[in-house]
């Protein structure tokens, strides 16, 4: 037997099993990507990677770093051909899918301090403490915005024209600055102070339902005799139903001796509906009427034959969760609503009678947010001429404060401050059916 071809037949078959071996190897194995990624931090010491610069400076690595899903995770190969619902967000973030202005900072004292102090004059300096330029910057374009709409309104409101057009558009342009720079001021304070790591609770009171209240209101104004030392106390009740589409709702106050009697009715229509029943945009109409009896018209600076008064008011109103816009502020639910009331038989302002039909201008503004489960806060601003209370002064409306306390169950406990030409303390009980 001649051993040379007995070799080379074992040699040729070893590479045989050896090239069948690699092949199912290579079938068994994943995929790799087209391109090898590198660390953008390969060969950088920690002392080397300066994260407070500004956001402009950074280079690859320190992006790396400070940015998104990310953010202190340890540098590993990426896989292209991983399908996108297998990918972790730290994946898909490298393959440029961002999370713009996502930069999780934990809750601070100070820097809610530094937005509610130095922040009055330059919105968003608390954020901009925490490192969180992206918010920062963007609320004190808002103050900006702002502070040009209220310069246009005032030059609406010094043009001399006998309809008073001028002075309605002034008004509004006005009240749009204001909700600007109050809007960026409240966010950046509260924001600020309670990081961007948890979520706010979802507010009391924005889900769709049925809620009746009954309130006591103590008032001083005095236009109608209510003084300090001798407020005028009225009782109140409404009942409001959220149906999804459509807002019901119905109101009435008076005085304890019946000199003054308002009821009214309330129909809104949600035109466009978020995911949540708190974000929409509608339309919302009031029809009401107020009446005197002699003794309280007596005291009114300007006397009139009439003692009651008809009013229909419209609203378009905005509400929206303000983390739709900047995602540390999930469930900070702000609300709009700007819009014009028609008043029949009123005199020299809407909330008292007289002999004239006259337009006036609307404005509210609050926003809502719970700092505990149990707790809602809404600090609010109102400008309306058809409120006892009256504004400020001709372009200042009146400021406001409520709580809701649900202490058990469906049962809330409310209380109000407002606060204009005059005050109105309040004091409810609610319940949700």
């Amino acid at each position: 037997m001649n051993p040379r071809p007995t070799a080379a037949l074992l040699a040729f078959a070893l590479l045989l099993l050896l090239a069948d071996a690699q092949a199912q190897a290579q079938e068994g194995a994943a995929p790799t990507p087209d391109v090898a990624p590198q660390d953008p931090c390969a060969g950088r010491t920690p002392e080397s990677i300066d994260l407070k610069q500004p956001r402009e400076d950074l280079d690859a690595c320190e992006l790396s770093r400070i940015e998104g899903p990310c953010r202190d995770q340890p540098f590993t190969p990426l896989n292209r051909d991983t399908p996108l619902p297998d990918m972790s967000e730290c994946q898909l973030w490298r393959l440029g899918f961002k999370w713009e202005g996502f930069e999780p900072h934990a809750p601070s004292l100070i820097a809610g301090l530094i937005a509610a102090g130095p922040g009055l004059v330059f919105n968003g300096l608390g954020h901009h403490y925490q490192g969180n330029r992206w918010v920062g910057w963007r609320l004190l374009g808002a103050e900006a915005v702002g502070i040009g709409l209220i310069g246009l309104g005032f030059l609406g409101l010094n043009v001399t024209d006998t309809s008073n057009i001028f002075d309605e558009l002034g008004l509004l342009s006005v009240h749009l600055g204001g909700f600007s720079i109050a809007t960026a001021y409240t966010l950046d304070v509260i924001g600020s102070s309670k990081g961007s790591e948890d979520t706010l609770p979802v507010p009391q009171g924005a889900t769709q339902g049925v809620r009746p209240n009954l309130r006591w209101q103590g008032l001083i104004a005095p236009e109608f005799g209510c003084t300090a030392l001798q407020p005028c106390h009225f009782l109140a009740a409404d009942l409001q139903a959220d149906l999804g589409f459509f807002v019901l709702g119905a109101h009435t106050t008076q005085h304890v001796t019946r000199q003054y009697v308002e009821y009214g009715a309330d129909v809104g229509l949600k035109l466009l509906q978020g995911r949540e029943s708190y974000d929409f945009f509608g339309w919302f109409f009031t029809l009401e009427n107020a009446s005197f009896d002699r003794t309280t018209l007596n005291v009114l600076p300007t006397q009139s034959e009439q003692t009651a008064i008809l009013r229909f008011e419209t609203q378009a109103v905005l509400s929206l969760n303000m983390g739709q816009v900047l995602e540390p502020l999930d469930n900070v639910i702000t609300q709009l609503a700007l819009g014009f009331g028609f008043a029949g038989e009123s005199g020299y302002r809407p909330a008292v009678p007289g002999a004239d039909t006259q337009a006036y201008f609307l404005a509210d503004y609050a926003l809502r947010f719970s700092p505990i489960p149990t707790l809602q806060l809404m600090p609010f601003y109102r400008f309306s001429e058809s409120e006892l209370v009256a504004p400020i002064n001709r372009w200042l409306g009146a400021f406001g404060a409520e709580a809701t306390w649900t202490p058990w169950r469906a049962l809330t406990l409310q209380a109000e401050l407002y606060v204009g030409d005059g005050g109105r303390l309040t004091l409810g009980v609610g319940w949700d059916l």
